[in-house]
């Protein structure tokens, strides 16, 4: 297959997904300088845009951002995206965050067992 641009997400790509006709785009802001000069800059601006931290679902059929999500403050940069099928409420636990000894485990072991030993 060949590239092909179906929708413009203004932020330097870092992660993306697809599931069935929809893709998930993460983008980050760029970082000071490294990426200058970059054909990135200049489309944000001929866009009246501007960089953003964030994540978008797109219609791969039409090229429609149905829908997107920004970042502010300390989050700059998103490393991936992904779906999970299926799932209908995600949820993140910290590495501190006492859950985490009974949320991770590994084939063969017991619930918690690895993360304990870890711990």
């Amino acid at each position: 297959g060949k590239a092909e641009q179906v929708a413009f997400c203004t932020g330097f790509a870092r992660g993306l997904s697809f599931w069935r006709g929809y893709a998930l785009v993460g983008t980050s802001l760029p970082r000071d300088g490294a990426f200058k000069g970059l054909e990135l800059e200049a489309n944000v601006k001929a866009r009246d845009g501007e960089s953003r931290c964030g994540a978008y679902i797109i219609d791969t059929r039409q090229g429609d951002i149905l829908h997107w999500i920004r970042f502010d403050g300390a989050v700059r940069e998103l490393f991936d995206a992904s779906f999970i099928p299926g799932v209908r409420a995600p949820m993140c636990v910290g590495l501190g965050n006492p859950e985490m000894r009974t949320l991770i485990t590994f084939d063969g072991e017991a619930s918690g067992s690895t993360a304990e030993a870890v711990a």
